[in-house]
């Protein structure tokens, strides 16, 4: 079997706002869930370097699709500009186990990618469901649903997760030297929203 190398991930952020909501999780977690990058774990869709498989392009997952419905969004919205959906767990400190949902616990995963005019309708709701509501109870929830597709469009997998609340969002300008790179270019600016929900369910065609 012929490996390619996996890369080792570091970099550092010229310029960051991380803006957060309401009191989801404790204070102190919020930062850490904001402030994680990209690593081998996550479901990065720009560039995937692992052992040959026998698995082809066609067959294993390429690309996300990202659906947001209920809440503030009058109906489901797709979105297909998210670059990297990654579940988190602040119980594990391993790298292994703190990218995956620990069953049990609740439900948390950020999304990431490039800010682009796609999705200004999802933050016109996050800004007002959020931003302009900061500490509110009465926040309707969202329904989040991330479907894997594989190289040629075919459903893999969907993680369904439900009544979940935006715990954070952040814009941020990244010096991407030495990371896998959304768009290509040394600097990009990037977004992260990070979610926490009541319940996930991981559902297959």
């Amino acid at each position: 079997m012929t490996n390619k190398k996996i890369p080792i991930l570091f970099g550092t952020i010229a310029f960051g706002v991380i803006l957060f909501s309401i009191n989801v999780i404790p204070n102190e977690l919020v930062p850490n869930l904001l402030s994680q990058e990209i690593n081998s774990n996550s479901i990065l869709l720009t560039e995937v370097t692992a052992a040959t498989s026998p698995v082809s392009n066609s067959e294993r997952a390429q690309s996300i699709v990202v659906r947001f419905s209920d809440g503030p969004l009058p109906s489901e919205v797709p979105f297909t500009t998210f670059s990297l959906f990654q579940p988190v767990n602040f119980r594990e400190d391993s790298l292994l186990h703190s990218t995956m949902y620990r069953f049990g616990d609740k439900p948390m995963f950020l999304l990431a990618g490039l800010p682009s005019e796609d999705k200004i309708p999802l933050y016109k709701a996050i800004d007002k469901e959020y931003f302009g509501k900061t500490g509110d109870p009465t926040i309707t929830p969202f329904t989040i649903e991330i479907d894997i597709l594989a190289g040629d469009g075919s459903l893999i997998q969907t993680w369904k997760y439900n009544k979940c609340q935006v715990i954070g969002y952040g814009t941020y300008l990244n010096d991407i030297t030495n990371f896998i790179p959304f768009s290509g270019e040394n600097l990009e600016f990037r977004e992260k929203i990070a979610a926490s929900c009541a319940g996930v369910r991981l559902n297959t065609p």
